[in-house]
């Protein structure tokens, strides 16, 4: 690709691999390639400073985590090739151009504030002003979404992801991006979620936030006891901030992969 593109033009990031199998094709072919691998980022915030701060024009993106793959395509929004051998997934995208990604998304649902469809939305009984919702200081749980999984359309492998646009004064922490897996009688069976300060950038249009959950084996389960699933901003340093662009999908990334065993 730097042969077709140019030297310095493509930038690599391989991100289940190690520095060891890069080396063997540089060693292999006698020449050193522009990469980075997944182990050399300890955080979601180290992955999208070097992203957004990348020279390349391409990027060809290897085996990305879900919010690793929707950080790229940020900043690099048109999809050139996409390759899935297994349940593997490989990108070539473009810093310019149109987006191009839907398609290739697989999305099975998706729902956002102004087009609620099962996920129901709630900003504290208040509507935005706008697409834009002002958090203040002392508002600690300030927005969340809510659905029963059995009207999902639910299989294992796919991912439920929320996605939210937030602007500050100042990168904060202890404010997160939560979710949880809860049965009828609100007992919590599964819950996560990353901190928004992790995805900070300076841009003054706002920066997105974002937390998934892959459904894998438990989903049985979840259903048996009524699972619903809850993403929720807990506001826990009670900073003032404004949230707009609400958005969850349910997307299958892997759709190929189904007829193998199916």
């Amino acid at each position: 690709m730097e042969d077709e593109y140019g030297k310095g033009k493509v930038e690599a990031y391989y991100m289940a691999s190690q520095k060891y199998f890069v080396i063997n094709y540089e060693l292999k072919y006698k020449r050193k390639f522009n990469y980075h691998v997944g182990e050399e980022f300890e955080t979601i915030s180290q992955f999208k400073e070097q992203i957004s701060n990348s020279k390349a024009e391409y990027v060809l993106l290897g085996e990305p985590t879900h919010i690793q793959l929707e950080i790229v395509k940020e900043y690099f929004p048109k999809l050139l090739e996409h390759w899935q051998p297994l349940n593997v997934n490989y990108y070539l995208v473009a810093k310019s151009g149109s987006s191009t990604w839907a398609k290739y998304d697989s999305v099975k649902h998706s729902s956002t504030y102004f087009s609620q469809g099962k996920f129901e939305f709630n900003l504290n009984n208040k509507k935005p002003d706008g697409e834009v919702y002002t958090v203040d200081s002392l508002n600690e749980f300030c927005y969340s979404a809510k659905a029963e999984l059995k009207n999902l359309g639910l299989k294992e492998g796919n991912v439920i992801l929320a996605k939210v646009k937030l602007k500050s004064t100042e990168q904060f922490n202890d404010v997160g991006f939560n979710f949880s897996i809860s049965d009828e009688k609100d007992s919590t069976l599964f819950f996560g979620g990353p901190d928004i300060g992790q995805f900070y950038t300076t841009d003054p249009r706002g920066y997105w936030a974002y937390s998934e959950i892959f459904v894998g084996s438990d989903l049985k389960h979840w259903l048996a006891r009524g699972g619903k699933v809850t993403f929720f901003i807990w506001n826990r340093s009670k900073k003032k901030f404004s949230l707009s662009d609400f958005e969850i999908r349910i997307i299958d990334y892997w759709p190929a992969r189904w007829s193998w065993w199916e």
